[in-house]
């Protein structure tokens, strides 16, 4: 064992035997809970629950289940609306935390090539999918045996989890019943790119592709993912996003490129990226991202009103 996890399995006994689950006070709306406004709480839990081995930071978009780990950093949703009151997203954050902490203690990401080997599968997505289920379920086991006091809090986390996906399945069933009726045809299509989801191409398709947009720059502004440059006399300078868009389709279309370039690696937008970020600073990926999520959202909506596959970009056979 190393001196990494004999401190993360001393903090772990020391502090998660307080965790003790609270009863949600009925609420008639959920009122979300950013990450932002309780940063300084998580940041001090999951350092006392680690010892300092890891941090948190804020990702792109919401849902409790979007929550993942690189081995030295948790990134969290951006905002948790899941239970009716404060404490109780709190809590759905702490899980999150103590879920993403267990991949690296007990073990999952040392199976990385066997990762690479499930995305090369056949149907990667449901390869992906199954190894998410049984993996899931042994780190909760596991957290369930060695924690007590947090598995109640686990309990809540795969509830939650399993009401999203009997909700996509929901979806996916309406999809194949209907494929011929409104936007479907243009959400099957866009699914069968790999990497992105029912849920993704559903939202994207209704909230963007599916409007009668005159050209590129159109839908790019529509996403709010264009510049916004600050012009006086000779002087020029970009202040960042216009931020004028469609917030949902631009914290989606950030997500989903930090995605392409895990599942599509030899796209000529993943090369693209690969080539300006190479030896830069770490900042530099997050300007970059945008620009990717622009370009990613162009290629996207030529494919679905054109049939122009994304150079280099792979498919998946039809669901």
């Amino acid at each position: 064992m190393t001196n990494v996890q004999h401190r993360f399995g001393r903090a772990w006994r020391e502090r998660l035997t307080v965790l003790r689950p609270t009863r949600p006070a009925a609420s008639p709306a959920n009122p979300p809970l950013a990450f932002r406004a309780v940063e300084r709480v998580l940041a001090l839990f999951v350092a006392g629950l680690t010892d300092g081995a890891f941090v948190v930071t804020e990702r792109h978009g919401n849902g409790p289940g979007e929550a993942y780990t690189d081995g030295r950093t948790i990134f969290l949703p951006e905002q948790i609306d899941r239970y009716p009151d404060r404490a109780g997203n709190l809590r759905l954050y702490k899980a999150l935390i103590a879920h993403a902490a267990a991949q690296v203690f007990y073990g999952t990401l040392a199976h990385g090539g066997g990762i690479d080997r499930l995305r090369a599968a056949p149907e990667p997505d449901l390869a992906l999918e199954l190894f998410g289920i049984v993996e899931g379920a042994r780190l909760t086991a596991r957290l369930g045996a060695d924690f007590p006091g947090i598995e109640r809090d686990l309990a809540r986390l795969q509830q939650v989890r399993d009401q999203i996906n009997t909700i996509e399945k929901q979806r996916l069933k309406r999809l194949r019943q209907a494929p011929e009726e409104g936007p479907h045809p243009m959400i099957l299509l866009l699914a069968k790119v790999l990497g992105v989801g029912i849920e993704t191409a559903d939202m994207l398709v209704n909230e963007a592709l599916w409007r009668n947009l005159r050209d590129e720059r159109a839908i790019g502004r529509y996403a709010g993912i264009t510049g916004s440059p600050d012009e006086s006399g000779s002087k020029r300078r970009e202040k960042g996003l216009a931020r004028a868009g469609n917030a949902r389709v631009r914290r989606g279309m950030v997500q989903l490129a930090w995605r392409w370039l895990m599942f599509q690696k030899e796209s000529a937008l993943t090369k693209w990226f690969r080539a300006r970020t190479a030896g830069g600073p770490r900042d530099v990926r997050k300007t970059m991202i945008v620009a990717l999520a622009r370009k990613l959202l162009i290629a996207l909506w030529r494919y679905v009103t054109n049939g122009e596959v994304p150079a280099g970009a792979k498919l998946r056979p039809a669901l």
